[in-house]
């Protein structure tokens, strides 16, 4: 009995411990956590990375967001996977994105504040733990 105690111990508390975010990044964002991020092909019609316009980097990119957590960026002939979670952290849902190092994509592998979505746009925010920088990054159908 007092093993099934001592696991039942242990595992509620690695399940609470791999709930919680590690991250120190203080990411500001209106949205309270009640929507979810549409699924479907979108383009990055804004990305600012710190007050540097880098929107066209991404130019001619296409982003599908599959309900299992699966991103494919495709330009031209180049198909990238990559994964997507939606989760809420301090009342706030955020976005993690994760991108192989290929086509500047690893430019969004952050942990992003969804600031607001609708079937047809994904707005995110970023503040960078490093230096405070305020990056946006938007989807648009």
């Amino acid at each position: 009995m007092k093993h099934i105690l001592l696991l039942v111990a242990f595992f509620g508390v690695m399940s609470w411990t791999s709930c919680t975010n590690s991250g120190d990044d203080d990411n500001s964002g209106s949205n309270g956590g009640n929507t979810t991020i549409p699924t479907g092909l979108f383009k990055v019609s804004s990305y600012i990375d710190k007050g540097r316009d880098r929107t066209s980097n991404y130019t001619g990119m296409g982003f599908d967001f599959k309900s299992n957590g699966v991103v494919t960026a495709t330009k031209g002939s180049t198909v990238i996977n990559g994964t997507w979670q939606q989760y809420l952290d301090s009342g706030k849902t955020k976005m993690d994105l994760l991108f192989p190092d290929q086509l500047n994509l690893d430019e969004f592998n952050e942990d992003w504040v969804v600031v607001s979505n609708t079937t047809n746009e994904i707005k995110l925010t970023n503040v960078s733990g490093g230096d405070g920088g305020l990056s946006t990054l938007v989807f648009t159908k």
